[in-house]
């Protein structure tokens, strides 16, 4: 008797019906905004800035509420970001054939060096902040507590606010391309290689994997 076993397939359409629906389009294009709206908060509170109101004065110390409203602005972008993200690669991983896929992760990469370079501010931003008072203030700061600390240790180590903007913006044709070109084509190689003393045409991602077998 012979068994034809059927592979698993994600379902997707719990999330959105499918990449071409209105549904994702408006999410899509409420995550641009997202993005657009938490830079113009990120600049009227002064986050990562220069230092200065419009004015021309010295912007006042941030206090407990400028912060517990950045986290919520930032998780809020991020979150909705990632939903997108994660969305598409569950088509782009398994079918780096699907051209309508490929087209909206590319459209979702511009907009992620714009979410990167806000999120290098909001990191800066936290390393000039007393955190340890901020933590023993706010119950939102306690619960980003390591998060915080973490940002507050990165933000020593970030170039100028200048330097990390190109980087994020150079990180897209550069690093982010290649990897994105790496995958494309590996994923589509097929390889002989001899598994239990047969020769097999075998996927590159599946030879990969083989590193592992004992």
């Amino acid at each position: 008797m012979s068994v034809t076993a059927t592979l698993p397939r994600w379902d997707m359409t719990p999330v959105f019906p499918a990449l071409d629906s209105p549904e994702f389009d408006q999410a899509f294009a409420r995550v641009v905004r997202q993005i657009d709206e938490l830079g113009a908060f990120f600049d009227a509170e002064h986050i990562g800035g220069a230092g200065e109101t419009k004015e021309g004065a010295p912007a006042e110390e941030p206090g407990v509420g400028a912060l517990e409203r950045a986290i919520e602005r930032l998780n809020a972008t991020i979150q909705a970001y990632r939903t997108l993200s994660a969305y598409i690669s569950a088509f782009v991983t398994t079918d780096t054939r699907d051209t309508l896929a490929q087209a909206r992760y590319s459209e979702l990469q511009r907009h992620s060096a714009r979410l990167a370079q806000l999120t290098t501010r909001f990191t800066a931003w936290v390393g000039t902040l007393d955190v340890e008072s901020l933590i023993a203030q706010s119950e939102a700061a306690r619960e980003h507590a390591f998060a915080l600390r973490k940002a507050k240790t990165s933000a020593t180590h970030l170039m100028s606010p200048a330097e990390e903007a190109l980087y994020a913006e150079l990180n897209l044709p550069g690093g982010a391309a290649w990897g994105k070109l790496h995958g494309n084509v590996t994923s589509q190689l097929s390889v002989p290689i001899e598994i239990d003393g047969e020769m097999r045409e075998t996927p590159m991602s599946v030879v990969r994997t083989l590193a592992f077998e004992a």
